[in-house]
């Protein structure tokens, strides 16, 4: 009986050490890999398109979107923007009684989470709209 627990501890320990190796082996090739070139490690940055106004705040806006995705709504319509800031209460309990309430609930959740510096580009340009959907 004792030898052959022996013979299983002697086994595992083959076993530990091989995997050792292994992954010693795998992190070494891994170094060897150009960053670019790992799938889903490294995201490129979305290329600025819009009106230098707008690009001057693109890491704000897109930042913001991110924000507005996780903390407030995750799928921003995009009737949600290029409109004045409604007079609506977004805490108000008939924003889920209609659509029309629902989004103007969601428009002064934005409203609210914009600061006032960018609220005039997010009513004048759709750039605005295309950042925050995409990183929300």
């Amino acid at each position: 009986m004792q030898q052959a627990l022996d013979a299983a501890n002697l086994k595992i320990e083959s076993q530990q050490t091989q995997i050792r190796d292994l992954t010693l082996k795998i992190a070494s090739l891994k170094r060897a890999i150009p960053k670019e070139k790992v799938a889903g490690k490294v995201k490129s940055r979305a290329k600025p398109t819009g009106p230098p106004t707008l690009t001057r705040h693109q890491r704000k806006i897109e930042s913001l979107g991110k924000k507005f995705g996780v903390m407030n709504e995750l799928f921003v319509p995009p009737t949600a923007f290029l409109v004045a800031k409604p007079m609506f209460d977004p805490l108000d309990e008939s924003r889920y009684t209609s659509p029309a309430g629902t989004l103007n609930g969601v428009v002064a959740e934005l409203y609210d989470e914009i600061p006032v510096s960018l609220h005039n580009l997010m009513e004048e340009h759709s750039y605005f709209r295309e950042m925050v959907r995409i990183m929300s």
